[in-house]
């Protein structure tokens, strides 16, 4: 009887000791970002040069909220981000601009793509 039940505390608490062992070895991994990782990250190096260039598709995002009507008085540019899409006939790079509303409503923003063909159209939101 003793048996089984050292049998029994020994396959029940290994898992949790061997746990802890590797978790602590996966924390002395890890380490913080320092300023050198930074610049190294902001350097890096697109590997594409768009048809379109971020002035322009800022003009055009522009013209196309003129056009069509957006209000976007109570919505603040939060990103702007270049993107590929693939749900518009295979692989497509697009900007993507994203407005959030002020107030900070969920399902509440403007999301406004332009094409490298300067084709510009807003998706729907929320």
């Amino acid at each position: 009887m003793k048996e089984i039940f050292c049998l029994f505390v020994f396959l029940f608490f290994s898992p949790i000791t061997f746990g802890q062992s590797i978790q602590a070895e996966a924390e002395k991994k890890t380490r913080e970002i320092d300023e050198q990782d930074i610049a190294r990250m902001s350097r890096v190096k697109m590997k594409v040069k768009t048809k379109v260039s971020l002035a322009e598709a800022i003009k055009l995002m522009e013209k196309y909220i003129a056009k069509e009507k957006i209000d976007t008085s109570k919505y603040y540019l939060w990103r702007v981000q270049l993107t590929q899409v693939s749900w518009i006939n295979g692989k497509n790079t697009v900007w993507h601009f994203w407005w959030l509303n002020e107030k900070g409503g969920v399902g509440d923003y403007i999301t406004i793509m332009v094409s490298m063909d300067k084709k510009v159209w807003r998706v729907p939101s929320m």
